[in-house]
């Protein structure tokens, strides 16, 4: 027989042993990055509940004095010499929600009484409510309302300061 140019050898094959290959594992759940993102998300929720409720805090005696401002204007507009009851009830209705919505102390509640009785006894009287009254009834708001706020609201101008002054 002819020998072939073939080696048929195991010498070559014996340095190369075959090893079991494993299949490649399912990645696992990633439990850092679920716990990150339900930490930064619960952040996130105690932070827009902070702000609901400091900017409700701080936002109520800024819509009350815009609302005694647009009732303020609203009688200054008119020629006559009374304001109409539903004026009155309406600034009734506006004391009515400074009460629910801005804190107060018990020091201040004597005079919100005194105010609100005031203004239901005008509303439900025979006579007329002149204009002045409704003037000095909403100053008498404003003074409630900057009393009550956190914030300072209506600051008078500095040359009524320097009047006060004086």
């Amino acid at each position: 027989m002819a020998e072939s140019s073939v080696n048929t050898s195991d010498t070559i094959v014996d340095g190369l042993s075959l090893q079991d290959i494993e299949l490649p594992t399912p990645p696992g759940v990633d439990w850092a990055f679920w716990i990150s993102v339900l930490g930064w998300s619960l952040l996130a929720l105690a932070l827009i509940v902070a702000l609901l409720l400091l900017g409700r805090r701080f936002y109520a005696p800024v819509q009350l004095s815009l609302q005694l401002q647009k009732l303020q204007k609203t009688t200054l507009m008119g020629s006559e010499s009374t304001v109409a009851k539903d004026r009155i009830w309406q600034l009734y209705g506006w004391s009515r929600r400074l009460q629910e919505r801005v804190p107060r102390s018990k020091a201040e509640a004597d005079e919100m009484t005194a105010f609100m009785e005031r203004l239901n006894h005008l509303g439900f009287s025979q006579q007329d409510v002149s204009r002045e009254t409704y003037q000095e009834l909403v100053q008498q708001a404003q003074t409630l309302l900057r009393n009550r706020s956190v914030l300072k609201l209506n600051r008078p101008a500095q040359s009524e300061m320097q009047e006060e002054g004086r």
